[in-house]
């Protein structure tokens, strides 16, 4: 995804400031990570913002309506990993151990440990099959 309006940033700016191009590449960089935002329109609205402060806190961060440079090369760093396997295979168990494993790695579980942890718990909760569960109403 390139970022080139939005790269050009030299401060923290207000969410709500950003000009169109800038806007509509930050909601391309949070649709990819599945962050919430179901139209690209390039306008400021609730989804755009909600899907900004959920990805703050997914980094770490406070969610303080502002977006900076720190802020969009971490949205960069997360959307290359996930181009990086494209689109996942879920029909298969071993396309579905690559999601699971890339998406380890953009929350930054990077420890095999901990990777492996997430794995066992899958591989217990789905009954070794890797297929969604359907959760009882």
């Amino acid at each position: 995804m390139r970022t080139i309006a939005l790269s050009a940033l030299a401060e923290a700016q207000p969410l709500h400031t950003l000009a169109f191009e800038p806007l509509l590449e930050l909601q391309r960089g949070l649709g990819l990570l599945g962050d919430g935002v179901r139209e690209l329109d390039g306008q400021f609205g609730p989804r755009t913002r909600n899907a900004r402060a959920e990805f703050k806190v997914g980094c770490g961060a406070t969610p303080d309506g502002n977006v900076s440079a720190v802020a969009v090369g971490e949205l960069c760093r997360q959307v290359v990993v996930v181009e990086d396997i494209g689109r996942p295979d879920f029909a298969t168990r071993e396309g579905t151990i690559e999601a699971i494993i890339a998406a380890c790695r953009r929350h930054r579980l990077g420890l095999k440990q901990q990777i492996a942890h997430v794995l066992a718990t899958i591989e217990h909760e789905t009954h070794r099959s890797f297929l969604p569960v359907r959760e009882a109403c």
